[in-house]
């Protein structure tokens, strides 16, 4: 999300025009959590690049509309296996994030007598519940 900032930022006032290309981008780049590009998790396929059709690569030059059909129904049917891969990497990566932001959680073991905060709330008061016209 960064990058996606920091180019639009970099643009200024015309962002507007340069957001669909902005999105295409990240749809299209591979995610570390998932290993998988956003776009492909959704169609089973990876997709083809602008310049692919400016500069006809291999796959594009002998792509018709019947084998396109054929290539994106069995996509379809075989999704499971890629998708399920990426949850598995997904937990794997979250795993990895939690035990790097635990290393430096400390444990606090509490004693009868310890002074510890504790918040009271009147119970004839609600608690507000978040628009301030409601309060």
């Amino acid at each position: 999300m960064n990058n996606l900032k920091r180019r639009l930022e970099e643009i200024g006032a015309n962002w507007a025009d340069e957001l669909p290309f902005v999105l295409w981008s990240d749809r299209t780049t591979p995610k570390v959590a998932t290993g998988q590009t956003p776009f492909s998790l959704v169609y089973g396929a990876e997709a083809v690049l602008p310049s692919e059709v400016q500069v006809p690569t291999h796959r594009y030059a002998n792509a018709t509309e019947e084998r396109n059909q054929v290539e994106m129904t069995s996509n379809l049917d075989t999704i499971d296996e890629p998708r399920t891969s990426a949850q598995i990497r997904m937990a794997a990566y979250k795993q990895t994030a939690a035990r790097s932001y635990n290393k430096n959680i400390r444990l606090k073991t509490l004693q009868v007598g310890d002074l510890v905060h504790k918040k009271v709330q009147d119970p004839e008061v609600p608690p507000p519940t978040g628009t301030s016209q409601d309060r």
